[in-house]
């Protein structure tokens, strides 16, 4: 008998284009779920608020490092280049230097805030 267990659970809804990426590809915050309307009252906008703070404090340092790091953002632009299964224009080609020059502009620490460097 199959005992389902959350600790041990993989969900695959479809076999159709399935890619096994890193973590930081999966780690786009759903800002649909606290976006409003311009019209939309203060009401709405602080219930927007107290949504996406439930969020990031479920989601946890690890995923939010993910999500808002500016480094993280670039990566995954950078991929969605490299998975591209379409003709690259000329107009793919310069989005994409302009990244790779954002990439160059960013001051970024020899290890990644969310590892630990040990010493053995």
């Amino acid at each position: 008998m199959y005992s389902w267990s959350e600790e041990n659970s993989l969900v695959l809804l479809d076999w159709d284009e399935v890619s096994f990426m890193p973590t930081f590809m999966a780690s786009t915050p759903p800002t649909w779920v606290w976006e409003v309307d311009e019209d939309d009252d203060d009401d709405n906008e602080d219930h927007a608020n107290l949504r996406r703070h439930a969020f990031e404090t479920a989601a946890g340092t690890e995923y939010m490092t993910f999500a808002y790091a500016e480094e993280y953002d670039l990566l995954r632009e950078l991929m969605s280049f490299v998975l591209r299964k379409t003709v690259c224009t000329v107009a793919l080609q310069d989005k994409a230097y302009s990244v790779l020059a954002r990439w160059g502009d960013l001051q970024l620490d020899d290890a990644p805030a969310s590892s630990a460097s040990t010493s053995g």
